[in-house]
């Protein structure tokens, strides 16, 4: 279950694939966690938001490719605990990670 999950859906009617989703930024804490603050658009609604996706607890982190622009093509997230990520890249940083706690920490309008 991704916590605040509702900050994003309250905005796009849904929860995206987050495919073309530019990464704005994108930082360990404490090899503990991992922020990956994305800026994803919604064409055909006219919406947009900045999206903080915080990652806790991980695990089997293998992420390469960190590139000055990194797209992603499809953000993969599974349905339950420990939870597999998956970031297909478009172009720059990509990989696959386990987490036990994910979280929407902030979303701008």
């Amino acid at each position: 279950m991704i916590n605040n999950k509702e900050k994003v859906t309250d905005i796009f009617g849904y929860w995206p694939e987050f495919c073309d989703v530019k990464i704005k930024e994108v930082h360990f804490q404490d090899l503990e966690k991992l922020y990956l603050v994305i800026f994803y658009i919604d064409c055909e609604q006219g919406k947009r938001a900045e999206i903080t996706i915080t990652f806790s607890d991980l695990s089997n982190v293998l992420l390469s490719d960190l590139m000055s622009d990194n797209v992603i093509d499809l953000l993969s997230i599974s349905e339950t605990a420990p939870y597999n990520i998956e970031i297909e890249a478009c172009c720059g940083l990509n990989g696959t990670f386990t987490c036990s706690n994910i979280a929407v920490t902030d979303v701008s309008a």
